[in-house]
């Protein structure tokens, strides 16, 4: 993947192959960083399934970008859970191999416009250890609101609540 602005192409909604892109980037992804294990990646699968299953597109975003004809990037927008106001920001994630390239930025930059369109806040849960990706989120508006350890797949890790409000926020 060359990752050149020519070859990137977005699509929103299923496509195929990107369920099991999705699973397969997170599993990849986070075994390397985290040492996470099947366990992860399974959650992730059967996640995505369901979303893509009950997916709403006048509620909810599911955006992708290839390269050279290979999904590289994802990120979803959920519409709110029972109980919740906003929007979620979920499966945002790059091929290694295509980061540093701007489609990372593009992707967001698509996602937070359907959310502000749609939602007056977003929100998402990220880990720690997580520079270049603390620094998107907190360049667009998003503040860390809580802390909570989590150790739910098998390594220990710190998981961050961000809170994006769109009122407050201001437009890209």
């Amino acid at each position: 993947m060359n990752g050149d602005a020519a070859s990137v192409a977005y699509a929103t909604g299923y496509v195929p192959g990107v369920v099991g892109r999705m699973a397969e980037m997170h599993g990849t992804y986070y075994a390397r960083h985290w040492g996470v294990g099947a366990e992860f990646e399974m959650l992730m699968a059967r996640e995505i399934c369901d979303f893509v299953q009950g997916y709403d597109p006048e509620r909810e975003l599911l955006l992708s970008a290839s390269v050279d004809g290979r999904i590289a990037g994802t990120i979803a927008i959920l519409r709110p859970e029972p109980g919740e106001e906003g929007a979620r920001l979920r499966w945002f994630l790059m091929d290694p191999a295509c980061q540093g390239r701007g489609i990372g930025w593009e992707l967001l930059d698509r996602a937070l416009r359907f959310a502000r369109a749609h939602y007056s806040t977003c929100y998402l849960w990220t880990v720690t250890g997580l520079p270049a990706s603390m620094h998107m989120y907190e360049k667009v508006g998003f503040t860390p609101v809580k802390y909570e350890d989590d150790t739910r797949y098998g390594a220990a890790l710190k998981s961050v609540r961000m809170d994006l409000d769109f009122t407050k926020a201001p437009v890209r």
